[in-house]
């Protein structure tokens, strides 16, 4: 167990916070362990994982993100931790199916046989086919339906 910093909180390995009793952690809206600490007068709120990775990890490179390197965002274990950079953060999502794309966003409004549609029916200046006309059938907007054409949405379809 070792001391956070000049406080009278205590850190565990395993990401348990002490100041004398055992302190409840609670799951932010973003699915991460935080703890409330109460220092110099006013409570502040810090991501267990956080915690963990600066009393146990060394940063030598002084990166400003931690991972968890199972994806497992409620294992605040030192030995699932790692400072990341933020590009090494978002590869690490994706190569490991962590970050939502196309369909699996919560609000994507497209199926990937919409796209397909889409850029298969596409003719430019149609009255049926057109951008404008795309857009109406699927209730979004024009320059929507231009970049799901021109590929700087959904590029992988």
């Amino acid at each position: 167990m070792k001391q956070y910093k000049d406080t009278p909180y205590y850190i565990t390995e395993d990401g348990l916070i002490r100041d004398g009793r055992l302190l409840s952690k609670h799951l932010s809206n973003k699915s991460y362990y935080f703890v409330s600490m109460y220092l110099k007068g006013k409570t502040f709120k810090f991501y267990l994982h956080r915690l963990v990775a600066e009393c146990y990890i060394p940063n030598p490179e002084n990166k400003p993100q931690v991972n968890h390197i199972n994806g497992n965002k409620l294992d605040n274990r030192i030995v699932n931790l790692e400072w990341v950079t933020n590009q090494e953060n978002r590869n690490h999502a994706v190569e490991n199916g962590l970050h939502p794309k196309g369909e699996q966003m919560g609000n994507s409004k497209f199926t990937e046989e919409d796209i397909k549609w889409i850029r298969q029916n596409y003719i430019p200046n149609h009255h049926q086919f057109g951008m404008s006309a795309i857009a109406r059938k699927f209730n979004t907007y024009a320059s929507t339906i231009h970049k799901i054409i021109h590929r700087t949405r959904w590029k992988k379809i």
